[in-house]
């Protein structure tokens, strides 16, 4: 998760974000892995930023919405607005990233050797790994 806005917002530095609107996801799982700003402030040596006003959306495409329509700024995955970056609708203007919480796939040992399951896991590695060499 990085600080990703609208290039309209014209946001170079961290300190740029003392002036603008810092907008909050709710996450339903909340402990020391969870992407907030109050945990990006710490990582980036950033501590006289008041991450506690904001709007806070509980709905991910809400706050990627808001973020295209240059509303605020957001933690958000690269990952999941990969084609607004692409795009320069949005930017990621200076990190850090901060990991998130993760992913697994699930299923019965039973179906280890099923070839649905195989060509399901080789997709997943497929996608991700492209994300992360974007």
């Amino acid at each position: 998760f990085a600080p990703i806005c609208s290039a309209r917002l014209n946001i170079r530095s961290p300190a740029d974000l003392r002036h603008q609107t810092l907008l909050h996801s709710e996450w339903r799982k909340v402990d020391e892995r969870t992407p907030t700003w109050s945990r990006w402030c710490q990582e980036a040596d950033l501590h006289d930023l008041d991450t506690t006003i904001g709007p806070t959306f509980m709905d991910d495409s809400h706050l990627i919405q808001a973020t295209v329509a240059g509303q605020g700024i957001a933690l958000l995955s690269p990952v999941l607005v990969s084609d607004e970056l692409s795009n320069a609708v949005l930017v990621q203007p200076f990190g850090p990233l901060l990991p998130g919480h993760g992913y697994y796939l699930v299923h019965t040992g039973k179906l280890d050797h099923a070839e649905e399951v195989k060509a399901l896991k080789r997709w997943l590695i497929k996608e991700i790994s492209g994300a992360q060499a974007a």
